[in-house]
């Protein structure tokens, strides 16, 4: 089962990918993530040596801090989230502060033995004027 992330403004810039084996990166599927509650990322792992984007990977580890930053002890918890397109991989969380935030996931690729380790920043930002709070439970 992929992981995935339902729609939204996201926001994550390109970083190299590490892995092991094969060497695998993770793209944004948007420019900028809001802060707020039910925040969506929306993430696509690509074959860094075909850049074909994997589908079905399964996502076992997920991490998501502020690194980058400098606070890499603040974290935010990341649910998965279910997703039309079975190589894009989504989550909520709740992101409470903008700035650069570290996502990291560990997953289990179709033909590939080893664990790919691949990681990406995700940018939060305050969410525009006059747009619509996110959603709150």
């Amino acid at each position: 089962m992929a992981v995935a992330l339902f729609g939204g403004v996201f926001g994550l810039a390109p970083r190299p990918a590490l892995a092991v084996g094969p060497a695998f990166r993770l793209e944004a599927v948007g420019p900028a993530v809001p802060v707020g509650r039910e925040a969506a990322v929306a993430v696509r792992l690509v074959d860094a040596a075909t850049g074909a984007p994997v589908a079905n990977a399964v996502v076992f580890r997920a991490r998501l801090d502020m690194a980058p930053e400098g606070m890499g002890d603040m974290a935010a918890v990341l649910k998965p989230a279910t997703s039309p397109d079975s190589a894009v991989y989504r989550f909520t969380t709740t992101l409470t502060m903008p700035g650069r935030w570290l996502l990291t996931v560990q997953a289990k690729v179709p033909g590939v033995t080893e664990t790919v380790r691949a990681e990406t920043i995700i940018t939060a930002v305050e969410p525009a004027a006059g747009a619509a709070p996110p959603h709150q439970h």
